[in-house]
């Protein structure tokens, strides 16, 4: 998953939650979106520690640069 891919999933998460919000929604459609929240969130998770891994394993900063 690249940079753009997880700006597109953060913004998910705040359209869901923003959905999640809505007064005149039904308890099974505020469920199912913030069943969405919770996926996308561990998604994001998930995705940002393997980018916390690669970094590590390649000796990068936290601007992506390699010292060698």
């Amino acid at each position: 998953m690249g940079v753009w891919d997880l700006m597109g999933l953060h913004q998910a998460i705040r359209k869901w939650e923003k959905l999640a919000e809505t007064v005149e929604l039904s308890d099974s459609d505020r469920d199912f979106y913030l069943r969405k929240v919770e996926e996308a969130k561990r998604a994001y998770e998930r995705e940002t520690n393997a980018w916390e891994i690669r970094a590590k394993r390649y000796g990068e900063d936290e601007n992506g640069q390699r010292s060698e």
